[in-house]
């Protein structure tokens, strides 16, 4: 019986840790966003200054260069979005919408929250609450206040 028993344990902790595994946060690797507005469809990607280096944002087409992005974690569920092409550049945005690239440091303008609601992503800003947003039929990238529901704040 004693044997029993302890394979049973060992079975339904198996199956536990199982479990527990699926529901972790991803780890930190390269990453592509793609809007899923039927309007919009590409991805978000940063753009190059005249020197090569990331200083803005902008969609782009989901296989350029520009649309990869570093998705490094900094503890709980906050990301940093760097540039993939060249990491020591990272998403960043303040409280007047804007949102560019900057030189990482880890604060809070360039931390996001990674959140999957609706069966999509949304990535919503540390220092200001509101959500990654493609305006403009993807002409723009905003933060915006945070609407669930509206297709261009999902991701995937």
């Amino acid at each position: 019986m004693r044997r029993i028993n302890k394979a049973i344990l060992t079975a339904v902790s198996a199956l536990a840790l199982t479990l527990g595994a699926s529901t972790a946060a991803h780890a930190d690797g390269s990453v592509t966003w793609r809007n899923v507005d039927p309007d919009i469809q590409i991805c978000l990607g940063h753009v190059n200054d005249f020197w090569g280096t990331p200083n803005d944002v902008a969609m782009s087409g989901c296989n350029s260069g520009e649309a990869g992005w570093y998705d490094q974690n900094v503890g709980g569920n906050e990301w940093l979005q760097r540039a993939n092409n060249d990491r020591n550049y990272c998403l960043t945005a303040y409280t007047d919408s804007d949102v560019y690239m900057e030189q990482c440091s880890g604060n809070d303008w360039q931390r996001w929250y990674e959140e999957y609601v609706n069966g999509h992503w949304h990535l919503r800003h540390k220092a200001t609450n509101m959500c990654l947003q493609a305006d403009d039929r993807g002409k723009g990238i905003v933060v915006r206040t945070c609407d669930y529901w509206a297709e261009n704040q999902m991701w995937e």
